[in-house]
């Protein structure tokens, strides 16, 4: 299951293709992202980036925050258990 996740494939419109496995599969999709946007201006891909790091930074917030809600909870029923004895 986990080799699945760390290979990629690309096909060429001639029908040859190229397979990539662990480390390279990172490298082609960072490689693929830089050509992406290597037409437009600096400022263009900086706001990008800039737009992409938010994006990954409520993610990781969001996650955080369900981690401390649940953490609460828990604590608060560990409490409400001691409190009852």
């Amino acid at each position: 299951m986990i080799s699945n996740l760390l290979t990629a494939g690309y096909q060429y419109p001639d029908g040859h293709s190229v397979d990539f496995y662990g480390v390279e599969v990172i490298q082609f999709y960072v490689q693929r992202f830089l050509l992406y946007f290597s037409d437009y201006a600096i400022h263009i891909r900086v706001l990008y980036g800039m737009i992409l790091l938010c994006i990954l930074t409520l993610i990781v917030l969001f996650v955080l925050f369900f981690l401390k809600i649940r953490r609460n909870n828990r604590d608060r029923r560990a409490f409400e258990a001691a409190r009852a004895d």
